[in-house]
């Protein structure tokens, strides 16, 4: 999936940070504090290259789950529609047979009220809930083994795709938070190491170059930071 916009800027802005500071030449003394302010830059830098991929992961993962949920959802609906077929058949049988079989109106009124496009507007718990009564319903009747496999097999495969699906999205929503409080706190970070900046240059007489070295907070926010 596609990076946030502001994460790229700020990552470009610590590794922009990290190489000048780095490379920065200062007098003996003011050495700890550029060497301090360096150390910074990269822990955050890094910490927040950890946290987009880590998001990013998450969002896709999040994303296949939410594919393979609907993935599952069509074939419970085709698996469903078979299976109803079965029993409509099963049912004009009975009704033509010398003793109607006493689940016949049982078998009638559940395909009355869960015809298949009722069945495929269902939210997927209630269509699992159905398609079960349906299996049990071809249980009673003996109608297809096939077709009644087959949707046993779909009501199991959408159960397994819904708890993905759920513990996806949890994660990508944990991830998330991670990667918003990781932001403000690599800000926090940069801020903080180009107040040492300012402080190692003041020092040595060269505080008009700290904007080449940490660019202000203003200048990030014009291409995008926020």
């Amino acid at each position: 999936m596609a990076i946030d916009r502001d994460d790229e800027v700020l990552l470009a802005a610590l590794e922009a940070s990290v190489e000048r500071v780095g490379a920065l030449d200062v007098s003996p003394d003011a050495e700890v504090w550029r060497a301090s302010a360096h150390a910074l830059l990269m822990s955050a830098r890094d910490a927040l290259s950890e946290l987009v991929r880590r998001e990013d992961l998450e969002e896709i993962e999040a994303h296949d789950a939410l594919g393979g949920l609907r993935a599952a959802r069509a074939r419970l609906n085709a698996a469903f529609s078979s299976a109803t077929a079965s029993l409509d058949i099963w049912l004009g049988e009975a009704r033509l047979g010398d003793h109607a079989a006493p689940e016949a109106d049982q078998v009638a009124h559940f395909l009355n009220q869960y015809h298949a496009g009722e069945f495929s507007s269902l939210r997927a718990r209630a269509a699992s809930s159905v398609a079960s009564t349906a299996v049990e319903l071809m249980n009673v009747v003996d109608a297809s083994t096939t077709h009644r496999s087959a949707l046993e097999l779909a009501i199991s495969g959408l159960g397994s795709a819904r708890e993905a699906a759920a513990d996806e999205g949890a994660e990508a929503v944990t991830a998330y938070g991670d990667l918003v409080e990781g932001r403000s706190v690599a800000r926090v970070c940069y801020l903080t190491a180009r107040d040492l900046i300012s402080a190692c240059l003041r020092f040595d007489g060269r505080r008009g170059e700290l904007d080449e070295v940490i660019a202000p907070i203003c200048d990030l926010l014009k291409v995008g930071f926020s």
